[in-house]
């Protein structure tokens, strides 16, 4: 979710797809869902994710990967073992990502 001033996630068609693709419709979307539930609660590195979500570290560090590539979250630094957290974006649109994606998971049934 890269920087996007005031704007809100309905308000950019590519950002309101992306959601839905990362946290609905695509495979991964149930694990990159925790994920970022359990960065809202603190930053965690992989292993601490891991070991919180009960999965294999490779899983999480795919799911960050892709986390990390569309600004949902970002690293304190490059080095092993440095903790994730959810970007400034996220935290301020977070109740809108709650809703779309709860509202297209009702829909999905």
């Amino acid at each position: 979710m890269k920087p996007t001033g005031n704007s809100t996630i309905r308000g950019s068609c590519s950002r309101f797809s992306t959601v839905v693709w990362l946290f609905v419709n695509s495979r991964g979307a149930e694990v990159r869902f925790r994920i970022i539930e359990k960065l809202r609660e603190r930053p965690m590195n992989i292993n601490q994710l891991a070991k919180e979500l009960s999965m294999d570290y490779k899983t999480i560090k795919y799911h960050l990967m892709v986390l990390n590539k569309y600004g949902f979250v970002n690293r304190v630094n490059g080095n092993y073992g440095s903790p994730y957290y959810l970007s400034d974006e996220v935290f301020k649109h977070w109740s809108e990502l709650i809703q779309i994606v709860n509202s297209y998971k009702s829909y999905k049934g």
